[in-house]
Order: C-alpha cells, then structure tokens, then sequence
C-alpha cells in the first residue's frame, strides 16, 4: 500500500499491489508491553482540548512560485516553525522536483504568514516568502529504494537553530529499515545551511520516518527517559511493518550530531529478512497500531474486490475481481486506506492534547456506507474514486474526512510505564472538521483534506495545519495545486 496522500499530489503515480498478508509473520517485531493495568496516579492535568476550544480564523496560501527560486507544486507539506524578532515564520518543503535544477525535491522554503487569513478556499490571502534554505538533506536521504522517496517531517530545535527532518520511501514494500532521521543547522546571516546524519531510529524507519513534534519537557524527563522529538508515520506500502493508526515514538535529541557518523543504508545481501542492521537513535513506544494491532474506528465499510492485474482500470475487466468483494465489513478497525500524517502537541496551563491529524475513509452525505477498492478508477457498484486522476488505477474510496483524534497525555504516560499496551491507548476525543468547524461545508465533506504538517506556537495558542494541495489548480496556479495553511485559535 502506498501513502495516498503522497500520490495525490504527484503527476506520476505508480501503484503497488499491498505485501502485507506475506511479510506479516517476519515483519511484526512490536514490543510487548505489561498487561493492561489500573492508570498510574499522575499529577493534576489541564482539561483535554475539544472542538469547541478552537476557533478557526481562516486559510491562506503559501503563494506563488518565483521562477528559478521556488516550485511550491505538490508539495508533502511537512511543516514546523519558529519566531524570529517576534515575527512568526514557518518552514515548509516545496515541490518534489525543486529549481534551480529540478534534480532534488522537498527543499526547504521559509514564509511569513499574512496579516489577515480568509474563509474563502477560492479567494486566499498568500504568505510572503523570506528564504529558499533549499536542499538540507545530509548525504542525498539515502534508502535502498529510492522510488518515492520523499521528505515527511520538519521539527524546528532552537537549541541549535536548525531543524530536525525524517524522510522515507513511500513503495519501500520489502520493508526495508532504512536511516529515516538527520538534522540542519541554519545560518541565518548567510542563508546557508550544514547538514548531518541520517540515522537509523530505533523505532524503525515505516514508523518513524513522517511526522514530527515537540515533547514537553516535563513530560519527558518523567516518562520519556529525557527524549524529547516525537516521531511517527502514516501508513504507507510494504503496510506490513507500517503504522495502522497513529503512533508515538519519543525520540533521543542527540547533542553530538555534528560528530555522530551517519548509518549507512541496509544492503541487499542483508535483506529485510536478515540481522536488523544497526540504530544511533534511541527511542520508547508511547504509541504503536502495526497490522496485527489496528486502531479501532467505527464502520461499516464495503469493500468491492482487487485488481489483480496492475493497470487494470476497467471494472468490466476480468482482471478486476469483484465476486468476492459484496460484503459489509464489521468496520471495528483501520483499514488500509485510512492514515495520519501529521501531529502536535498542544501543551498549556489550562489546556492540553496529543492531537493526530487523520484521514478516514468514512460515510459522507453521497454514500452512507463507504466503498473501497483496488485496481480501478471505479468500483464495481459504480463509484468514482474521490482522490486520484480518474485515469490512474489504484486504491479507490468513495469518500473521506479529516479527523483530529486527541489523545490525553496520562494515557500515553501508563504506556510509556509499561501499565498498558502502546495498542490499548485510546483517543479521548473525535473532532469532525466537517461537522464541527466548516459547517458541513461540502468542500471537506468527501475529498481527501490531507494535513501534511501541524506546528502549535505556544506563545500566540495559535495551531497552523498544513493541507497538501489545499489550495487547488486554477486559485493561485493554473496548472498546480500547492499548499493551503488553515489557522486555529486555542481559546
């Protein structure tokens, strides 16, 4: 299975056929934590963020390109940011073909937000760009397979002015464990940047190579054992050892990375079968959904057959199996096409919450009970795939939302202390952006509303959420979609 979110936003979309049901048995290598027990008595907390705690103020677009300069074209949209002179920025990686060559992708470009944001997708005021830092990436983000490789997550660390970033390949289907973290420190006097790494994790490169968030500090120096990068990813192919819900993975913030050596990428003789190679960043389980742990979510759903021939895009085609596919599913956990791909820590003294930002496959006003399929354009009962080129064969759903799923940070806390499994951790709260912020707008009622990158400024309790191709062909750019920053208020 691929990242969906990925292929949404890129011209060329090759699609690969799930390797789960064969690596299921090699590739499930979660710990396994104590058995559920009552929570640990924590201190007082702040009560749990709820929709009615945030107020939208408005969109606006990362702007225009400027030729030779910048190619904000299906952009991932990993996101995080910082304050300079008191003046927010944020950072964000551009297109996958990036000038001035258009040989690399996912640099990264520095923009300031505008002064006032709109509520019109169609109409949305631009941030105004400040710096091209460009290519950071330590020793070209090395991974054993390069098709669909791509840049997941940005984490800004004052402490050396410079960001964190994970990456990986989105068909990695062998599973392979590939170095998925390095970090750039900036120069802001001369707009250049040093790079290094990249290092293995020891949470695994399928679930530690996307999105990233801060830590607090309290918290870990109490549970974490002083790790403070939060790490996780969304599901992507080779779905065997990849996440199935959210994950957590807090992670050791290495104070020697200009001296620390880079892992070298597996090779081939080891296989992804073989000796797990070795890691340089250590890392502990707060939240961990694998294949075999699911994370739960209600249905039904139907689920409409498989394309067993690649490129099968007819649903006439023998090719594309539906004698199976009329059936109901019980609906009680993730399915393949459901995913997170980006987080933020919402930590204040009178509120708090560990927010994942997901796309479900769901049922929307045009389908009550939602279809998903493989290998066509169109299911056998005749919906159209609501994401991808109608051309393109591939997953297929008939509709989705995006969801936040809060999660209250004592229950990741008794994870993290061995008193429940980092599978057995549940979500509190369930935010329908559709119904609970944009009035059942029917623009966020059966797209895919991908959040590529989340960053949360404390200081101002503003959260930015970056939507992947949010702002769509034919606003800012005739031909590419780019993307479109929504803006919440913490009240």
């Amino acid at each position: 299975m691929h990242d969906i979110s990925d292929l949404l936003n890129m011209p060329s979309r090759r699609k690969f056929l799930t390797t789960a049901s064969g690596l299921a048995a090699a590739a499930l290598a979660a710990p396994v934590g104590a058995q559920p027990s009552n929570p640990l008595n924590l201190r007082t907390d702040p009560p749990l963020v709820s929709a009615s705690d945030f107020r939208y103020l408005g969109m606006f677009s990362v702007g225009a390109d400027i030729i030779g300069v910048t190619r904000w074209g299906y952009s991932g949209a990993a996101m995080t940011g910082r304050v300079v002179n008191g003046e927010t920025r944020l950072l964000l990686t551009g297109s996958h073909q990036c000038p001035p060559d258009f040989l690399t992708g996912d640099h990264v470009y520095e923009i300031s937000p505008p002064a006032t944001f709109s509520m019109n997708h169609l109409a949305p005021t631009h941030a105004t760009f400040v710096r091209r830092w460009g290519n950071i990436y330590a020793g070209g983000l090395p991974v054993v397979d390069t098709n669909g490789r791509r840049v997941r997550g940005l984490l800004w660390d004052p402490t050396m002015n410079g960001v964190w970033y994970a990456y990986g390949a989105v068909y990695n289907v062998s599973g392979w464990n590939d170095p998925s973290l390095g970090c750039a420190v900036f120069n802001d006097q001369t707009g250049t940047a040093s790079s290094f790494g990249n290092w293995r994790t020891q949470a695994g490169s399928k679930m530690s190579g996307g999105y990233m968030l801060d830590i607090p500090k309290g918290f870990a120096d109490k549970y974490c054992g002083g790790y403070t990068i939060g790490m996780g990813a969304g599901t992507t192919s080779g779905n065997a050892t990849a996440p199935w819900g959210p994950v957590l993975f807090p992670g050791e913030r290495i104070s020697d990375y200009t001296t620390r050596p880079p892992d070298i990428v597996q090779t081939a003789s080891a296989g992804p079968g073989g000796p797990s190679p070795k890691y340089s960043v250590r890392a502990r389980t707060a939240l961990k959904h694998d294949i075999d742990h699911r994370k739960s979510r209600p249905g039904p759903y139907r689920y409409c057959g498989w394309g067993r021939t690649p490129g099968s895009n007819i649903p006439g085609n023998p090719a594309y199996e539906c004698s199976n596919g009329f059936w109901d599913q019980p609906g009680n956990n993730l399915w393949y096409l459901d995913g997170c791909f980006a987080a933020a820590w919402i930590d204040l003294p009178d509120k708090h919450g560990v927010c994942f930002f997901a796309n479900l496959d769901w049922p929307t006003t045009k389908q009550p009970i939602v279809h998903q399929w493989y290998g066509a354009k169109q299911c056998c009962h005749g919906h159209l795939d609501i994401r991808h080129d109608p051309n393109t064969p591939g997953d297929g759903s008939s509709g989705q939302r995006l969801m936040w799923l809060v999660y209250h940070q004592n229950d990741l806390a008794n994870s993290l202390s061995g008193r429940t499994n980092p599978w057995d951790v549940p979500h509190r709260t369930q935010i329908d952006v559709y119904n609970d912020f944009f009035n059942q707008n029917p623009r966020w009622d059966d797209a895919g509303n991908y959040i590529g990158g989340a960053w949360f400024d404390k200081a101002t309790r503003r959260l930015y959420l970056a939507e992947r191709g949010g702002d769509y062909p034919g606003v800012t750019d005739r031909i590419e979609s780019r993307p479109m920053i929504h803006v919440f208020q913490v009240t």
